[in-house]
């Protein structure tokens, strides 16, 4: 099987319980917390635009936000998995606004060149076969001067330490549930939980986000890590929700994790991003431009490839 369909088939079954296992929320207070998030990631203001595009868009969490802040007069919500298009389609009708949905692999964006001012993605790029050739997409896409901002894309770090609570979890609780034989019956969970470490296809160092950004024909803005203990506490709620799945369909418990997130999210902008160092922090968050050419030419339009968004 390859990369491309490993994750098309994990995403389409991740849709029914993404939201859940994550703690997110689509209410004020989650658009309030995504767009703190992007406009850290960003690192210089974020200004109304005609049209954006939020690239994995999974089940909306950033493009809806952008949608229902009007950071953007249009806004489409990409992604290759048809059922976190569909989450994506009944999230935003939760909050009442709009993106216009389109499945698409991020190597192959259906839009036409210098069409769209901002691009966003939360946790995309380590899940792309190869992410030169998607970045490279963005840069195709993007405007003279548009902007293109990617948060949460793991590090190295965040597999060694990030993990370790749910490490911790994990060995308890199947010890229990083997002492008191409880373990049958769990292979097809056991199966989904190891695709979803499948998924992940790579983890970066700032370097290397900012170098792949370069070749791709971008100029970087802001490039560095961030994330510590939120990254802990998602992973911890991620694995509890999928060990025991009465907890997803509590409301209560999805309170706590949204709460628990965003108050370690608040902890880690203002002291751990700020005190620890860069390589021990858990993810990387990078902003890029479209190069903007100093030869003016005349304003003609673009040829259009088969299948093209204009």
């Amino acid at each position: 099987m390859d990369e491309l369909t490993q994750n098309l088939l994990f995403h389409d079954h991740e849709c029914s319980y993404y939201d859940e296992r994550f703690g997110i929320t689509y209410d004020r207070a989650g658009v309030a917390q995504a767009l703190r998030e992007l406009r850290h990631a960003a690192g210089v203001p974020l200004a109304r635009v005609r049209r954006a595009v939020d690239i994995g868009c999974g089940t909306g969490y950033l493009g809806i936000a952008v949608a229902a802040s009007e950071l953007a007069e249009e806004v489409f919500a990409c992604d290759l998995s048809a059922g976190m298009l569909g989450r994506c389609g009944a999230n935003a009708t939760r909050l009442s606004t709009h993106v216009t949905r389109v499945q698409s692999e991020v190597e192959h964006l259906p839009f036409a060149d210098k069409s769209i001012d901002l691009v966003v993605g939360r946790g995309i790029i380590h899940h792309v076969p190869d992410p030169v050739a998607g970045l490279a997409e963005v840069r195709r896409i993007l405007v003279p001067g548009g902007l293109a901002v990617f948060t949460s894309e793991p590090t190295a770090m965040a597999e060694r330490t990030g993990g370790i609570p749910v490490q911790i979890a994990w060995r308890t609780i199947e010890s229990v549930r083997k002492a008191l034989g409880r373990d049958a019956g769990r292979e097809e969970h056991k199966y989904w939980e190891l695709a979803a470490m499948a998924a992940n296809l790579h983890t970066f160092e700032p370097g290397q986000v900012e170098e792949m950004g370069r070749r791709a024909g971008l100029v970087p803005v802001r490039v560095g890590t961030g994330g510590f203990f939120s990254t802990m506490s998602a992973a911890a709620g991620y694995f509890l929700t999928g060990e025991f799945p009465r907890l997803g369909s509590s409301g209560a418990w999805r309170s706590v994790l949204a709460a628990s997130w965003r108050a370690f999210s608040a902890i880690d902008r203002a002291v751990c991003d700020q005190v620890v160092p860069a390589h021990l922090l858990h993810t990387v968050q990078a902003s890029f431009r479209a190069p903007v050419s100093r030869r003016v030419s005349a304003a003609r339009a673009n040829p259009r490839r088969k299948g093209e968004l204009t």
